[in-house]
């Protein structure tokens, strides 16, 4: 069989000379705001993912949703008693509150663990809003209790203070060393952190309008973004306003998601709402996470020589790409390296660096198991993870750059002369805004269907013979597996198409190398 190896173009969004009109300067939105879903009954709490998911309660009915970044919603959880504020602790689990109690939800399993229901044998008794840092410790109100509340990593609580009226949104600034907290005057209290748990006097910021705020976020620099009765109030970190963005329904809360961060999300009485920014969100997640760059899995290890996103935040002081091959080692002062399991320290290259995201390429020579990658930034800033390497742990690339959704691929058809031509798979639906996955005609009895797909972490295989794929739940033949030429990193995978799957619709496709299988993308067989 011939060896098909095919370059992945490389799209280009070209950018008019003319601007979108930002309703705050430099801030946003650019563009209208659009609502995502509706039908709600009172959207709270809004939390994103470290793949820019976003995670969302319906109060009243007691539900947590999922919004994905292709806008597709979800119902996560179910019977979540008055379930409100939400955030992602440094483990990746769901912090919630609930009707007087704070609770951990596994992701994968979506166990909850309660992690505390009183104070000094008192019941809480409306938990409302939470913040989570970099240690895993717990900021919380209780707004019908009137206390906020520190619940240490060890799930020891103490009340910060309960002399402020129904107590809010509550928030941690960028470097964690101030506590916001809203409630209900039109002010923003602002309390210096000398360390987890321990306040100082605190500084009030007044906010536009009457009333108290909601739920609050903040960006890269620090600004903060307050739910107020009639929009979103934008707020230096020292207190002055920037503006208002405006919505069609009073928002409760917001953060922000998106893959690339820059799009806010607001919950507001009955429907979500997002508005595309020109600031990028600061990542409410403690420490960093690296994740395979075509499936961006969790609780996986990664492979040896496959290309890996890091999330995070602080990572740069700027956005730079790669410009040249071999791979820079530093862009924009900022550098990885891995410690293996052997104490092999080897220093990763670089495809792409921001102040929440780093591309880069996992280096070939380390051993499997236990390992340490250390990211240095241009400012001295130092950030650890620990994670696992292991040979093998395949990803596949989806165009929509999320792992998620219409595979990254190209179909060539072979005809009974031995002509060949290649025909895409995917097109971008304009009114949707969204790939969609082209249905794919299987033609002539004498022609055949071969399915070019990219991968990474497929490579370091025993034998082809390990490696199998799926296509709609049929077994389909490898035609071949191996090395994409030119692009680092990245492996192509040939597949016979059966015609069996004539008429199937859109189906998942499904790579797995030994025992681990990937993440499902899509392909769409007429």
């Amino acid at each position: 069989m011939k060896t098909f190896h095919l370059a992945l173009g490389v799209l280009a969004a070209a950018v008019s000379a003319v601007q979108p009109f930002a309703q705050i300067p430099n801030i946003g939105p650019v563009g209208e705001i659009k609502r995502e879903q509706t039908g709600f009954q009172f959207t709270e709490g809004p939390a994103s993912d470290l793949q820019g998911n976003v995670y969302f309660s319906d109060v009243q009915r007691n539900r947590i949703h999922k919004l994905d970044t292709q806008g597709v919603l979800t119902t996560f959880l179910e019977n979540q008693p008055s379930v409100n504020g939400l955030m992602f602790d440094p483990r990746g689990r769901l912090i919630a509150c609930q009707t007087g109690r704070i609770v951990a939800i596994d992701i994968v399993t979506k166990e909850v663990t309660v992690l505390a229901s009183q104070f000094e044998n008192t019941n809480f008794q409306g938990p409302n809003d939470l913040a989570v840092d970099r240690q895993g410790n717990v900021y919380f109100s209780d707004r019908t209790g009137g206390g906020v509340f520190f619940i240490a990593a060890d799930r020891t609580v103490k009340r910060l203070f309960n002399n402020l009226a129904q107590p809010n949104g509550v928030l941690l600034s960028v470097d964690e060393k101030t506590l916001y907290v809203l409630y209900n005057q039109p002010n923003l209290a602002a309390f210096p952190l000398s360390a987890p748990g321990q306040l100082g006097e605190p500084k009030l910021f007044p906010l536009q309008g009457a009333g108290g705020g909601d739920g609050m976020t903040l960006d890269t620099q620090g600004n903060l973004y307050v739910t107020r009765p009639n929009g979103v109030q934008v707020l230096k970190p020292t207190g002055e306003s920037l503006g208002l963005i405006t919505f069609q329904e009073a928002p409760s809360n917001c953060t922000f998601g998106g893959a690339d961060m820059k799009t806010l999300f607001v919950t507001a009485r009955t429907s979500v709402y997002s508005a595309k920014m020109q600031t990028i969100g600061h990542r409410l997640i403690g420490n960093t996470a690296s994740l395979s760059a075509a499936s961006f899995a969790a609780n996986v290890p990664l492979a040896r020589d496959s290309i890996v996103s890091l999330f995070g935040n602080g990572l740069a002081a700027t956005t730079q790409a790669a410009a040249t091959v071999p791979l820079p080692t530093t862009l924009a002062g900022t550098t990885v390296q891995v410690v293996d399991s052997a104490g092999a320290e080897r220093t990763a290259a670089l495809f792409f660096v921001s102040p929440t995201q780093i591309n880069y390429h996992l280096p070939p020579a380390l051993a499997d198991g236990p390992a340490t990658i250390v990211v240095t930034a241009a400012n001295g800033s130092i950030f650890t993870e620990s994670t696992r390497l292991a040979a093998t742990g395949p990803g596949l690339f989806s165009v929509n750059g999320n792992g998620q959704g219409p595979a990254a691929a190209v179909l060539l058809r072979v005809k009974a002369n031995n002509e060949q031509q290649y025909e895409p798979v995917v097109r971008f639906d304009p009114v949707q805004n969204r790939w969609l996955a082209v249905p794919i005609e299987f033609g002539a009895a004498g022609e055949q269907l071969f399915l070019i797909l990219f991968a990474t972490g497929a490579r370091n295989l025993d034998s082809q013979a390990s490696a199998s794929i799926t296509l709609g739940g049929v077994l389909a033949n490898i035609a071949f597996i191996g090395a994409q030429v030119g692009l680092i990193g990245v492996e192509q995978v040939n597949v016979a198409v059966p015609r069996t799957l004539a008429g199937r619709g859109e189906v998942d496709v499904v790579l797995t190398v030994g025992t681990q299988a990937s993440n499902a993308v899509t392909i769409n067989f007429k």
